[in-house]
């Protein structure tokens, strides 16, 4: 008895300790990153493989509050890096001059004043990028090369109401003023679209093939039972 709940104590203490780690890494706050101060758009985000960095102009706040979806539903901070804040005047320090820590399920930015433009990474799961809605104005995201949501089956944005620009190697969705919590773009490789048409055509010709084989044999058993006829099953 004493083994069992010496053992249901360390479990505990083990989940506990895995809750109260957080997302906050000091390292991983303290990367070295490019970002593009140079945005017209509030909120500019620049999708690259796994992750994206995002360059918010903070206007009359101080602070971006960060979520995602939670492991079990709801909504859980999440762990960013590369943390840095541009002031007014165009000068740029690193994450010691920003306050990141996690509340109440969120990750929270704190800029050492309001205004200036704070910037961060974060990563996209399976081409799905969840990005938070922390200050008004306009929104744009640059997609991955080779990448779209054009097709609705297996590419989206929400919200809908998105301007898209195709005309360079990238494509870049811009919200005026979303007026959703969260937007989320779920965008898919440009060559799995041939793959995904192939496939399409594939189980059309299989679909063809197989009502032509149906209509056939009701053509043969129709024949069949024309030429022994009514008498002839009576014999």
């Amino acid at each position: 008895m004493r083994r069992l709940l010496a053992a249901l104590a360390l479990v505990v203490l083990v989940g506990l300790a895995g809750c109260t780690g957080g997302v906050v890494d000091q390292n991983a706050l303290e990367e070295p990153a490019t970002y593009d101060w140079d945005s017209s758009a509030e909120v500019s985000v620049n999708v690259t493989g796994g992750s994206y960095q995002s360059v918010t102009a903070l206007g009359n706040q101080s602070n971006v509050s960060l979520f995602g979806p939670g492991e079990f539903g709801g909504e859980s901070a999440i762990p960013v890096s590369a943390v840095q804040y541009q002031y007014p005047n165009g000068t740029v320090v690193n994450a010691s001059a920003v306050e990141v820590a996690e509340r109440d399920d969120r990750t929270v930015l704190e800029a050492p004043r309001s205004g200036g433009k704070i910037a961060y990474r974060a990563t996209v799961q399976s081409n799905r990028l969840f990005l938070p809605v922390t200050v008004n104005g306009s929104y744009a995201v640059t997609l991955p090369e080779g990448t779209d949501v054009s097709l609705p089956v297996i590419g989206r944005a929400t919200p809908g109401d998105y301007e898209a620009d195709r005309t360079g190697e990238r494509v870049t969705l811009t919200w005026s003023n979303p007026e959703t919590q969260v937007i989320t773009v779920e965008y898919y490789q440009e060559r799995n679209l041939y793959i995904f048409a192939g496939l399409v055509g594939l189980l059309g010709l299989v679909a063809a093939a197989g009502m032509l084989y149906f209509r056939t044999q009701l053509r043969q058993l129709a024949r069949r039972t024309g030429e022994i006829g009514p008498e002839d099953g009576l014999e």
